[in-house]
């Protein structure tokens, strides 16, 4: 039955993801995307939480999909989505309150790419936990993947390439 499949398909049909923006909030070219998942440790989300809220960073939206996780929260008098969307200065995070469902991960990161590229944000950071099986070094808090591109722009930083 899944044999046909292409896409964004699941076994329940195309998975459709949605990017809602507050109006005059949209113009984000040049802005930098950070965001993380729950993953290992929530570090991911763990991160970008802190941010948010340290930062003070305003609500600018939100992402809906077809399989919305059943999540609802109310802080400071508001109804938190389980994916929303926030800006501080020329930084836009997207903080996931919760997991999107399995049969979405591959559609969920496709559309945050193509919505990253459409709105012409420059540069994406995505924060996550590593399995401490992984560690070589002890003295090393912190790996990363980045590309050449990163490299060029930043060739000083002496950040351990995982």
């Amino acid at each position: 039955m899944t044999g046909n499949l292409k896409g964004n398909d699941s076994v329940f049909g195309k998975s459709k993801i949605e990017f809602v923006l507050n109006a005059g909030k949209e113009d984000l070219a040049g802005c930098v995307l950070v965001s993380g998942f729950y993953g290992i440790g929530k570090v991911g989300f763990i991160a970008v939480n802190h941010m948010v809220q340290n930062l003070q960073a305003a609500l600018i939206g939100y992402i809906v999909s077809d399989f919305l996780p059943p999540f609802l929260s109310v802080k400071a008098n508001r109804l938190v989505l389980p994916f929303e969307i926030y800006r501080y200065e020329n930084v836009v995070f997207i903080n996931t309150y919760f997991e999107p469902y399995k049969l979405e991960h591959r559609s969920f990161a496709e559309a945050i790419v193509s919505w990253a590229k459409e709105k012409e944000l420059v540069t994406t950071i995505l924060i996550g936990g590593l399995d401490s099986r992984l560690r070589t070094d002890e003295k090393v808090l912190a790996k990363a993947v980045y590309t050449s591109a990163y490299k060029a722009l930043y060739p000083k930083r002496n950040i351990p390439r995982f």
